[in-house]
């Protein structure tokens, strides 16, 4: 189930958050923050898949 489309740029700022289930919006911001971090300080030729709290992140 998706529960969250976010559109993020390389610098980091949130340009895009849908989201798809109920939670207080500390809880997305701190989610955000999450992802935004993991996925920008991985390496490009890395696989696009990430487990994260048992959730898939999928990026490009």
């Amino acid at each position: 189930m998706i529960e969250a489309v976010l559109l993020v740029s390389r610098q980091g700022k949130t340009r895009l958050a849908k989201w798809y289930l109920n939670a207080s919006l500390k809880e997305k911001t701190r989610m955000i923050r999450d992802i935004t971090t993991l996925v920008l300080s991985r390496p490009h030729k890395q696989c696009n898949f990430i487990e994260f709290k048992e959730k898939k992140i999928i990026y490009k």
